[in-house]
């Protein structure tokens, strides 16, 4: 039987992101300190990149009152090393997200729509627990999905058709896909991280998104707040297509982040005023 690996491998049209943005998450990824050289240089090597960077770092939200932001060292220091990854990332996925996958019922645009509020919710979610970085968190939970490209991308037509039925409400979707195809839109989407290299946290937190582990060395605090930000942007109406209103937030992990009702309603409130200001912007790039 082959693997989820041999799989991916064996794909022609296998979803990938650019290699600036990708040295970008792991160097941010490996470690909390990076020099601010070594980031211009990998920006500058994506004329797209650094077009978008600079016109973020001139936008009405960002630019500073001394004048304008013209190159890439001013951007870094006016805006940070984590907003700069920020930017890259939704950049640079939105091409890749933004496609139609018929075999979860989402029309174009309506999965990047669905990842950029679980990225925008998740960097709320940390910002009010404090459990970890904002930044990082945008990341995971604007790569969540990832997954479900690949599944459309092996299964086609097979996927619509083996789509949950309303006989199948005591199912949700990730049983429901290990059950038809032996394995689900998280694990491969972890899978193709892995691919890509990616910093072994964000890997858990694709993987484990609707079920974070019982065991900490699984997952971790980012796993937890992935899968509620993701939970807030189904909430939210975002990105659902077929299988969204068959999850449910974790107990468990709303109890290790000390996440109550109210936080979730807050939680709700700046995601949707972040993903109203970001949107307009995305558009202009």
């Amino acid at each position: 039987m082959e693997t989820l690996k041999e799989r991916l491998e064996a794909l022609n049209q296998l979803p990938s992101l650019p290699i600036a943005t990708l040295k970008l998450i792991r160097i941010l990824g490996q470690s909390e300190v990076a020099e601010y050289e070594d980031i211009e240089e990998v920006i500058q090597t994506d004329s797209a990149l650094v077009s978008a960077v600079l016109k973020t770092a001139n936008s009405a939200l960002y630019a500073p009152k001394s004048g304008k932001v013209a190159t890439i060292g001013d951007a870094l220091r006016n805006l940070g090393l984590r907003k700069i990854q920020e930017i890259a990332v939704a950049h640079q996925t939105g091409p890749i997200l933004g496609k139609a996958v018929e075999g979860y019922g989402l029309l174009g645009g309506q999965l990047w729509q669905g990842a950029l509020a679980g990225a925008i919710a998740s960097q709320v979610i940390a910002s009010q627990t404090k459990k970890c970085d904002p930044g990082e968190a945008f990341v995971g939970g604007l790569l969540r999905d990832i997954g479900k490209l690949v599944m459309q991308a092996l299964f086609g037509d097979r996927l619509i058709d083996a789509n949950l039925k309303p006989e199948d409400s005591e199912w949700n979707q990730i049983e429901h896909e290990k059950k038809e195809f032996g394995f689900d839109h998280s694990e491969i989407g972890a899978e193709l991280a892995l691919l890509w290299k990616l910093p072994d946290a964000l890997v858990k937190a694709i993987r484990f998104h609707h079920g974070p582990p019982e065991d900490q060395e699984l997952g971790g605090a980012l796993v937890d707040i992935v899968h509620i930000g993701d939970i807030v942007a189904l909430a939210m109406g975002c990105g659902t297509g077929i299988d969204g209103l068959h999850y449910e937030a974790s107990s468990e992990s709303l109890q290790r982040m000390e996440f109550k009702r109210a936080d979730f309603e807050q939680a709700m409130i700046e995601t949707r005023i972040r993903l109203e200001a970001f949107q307009p912007h995305q558009e202009d790039n």
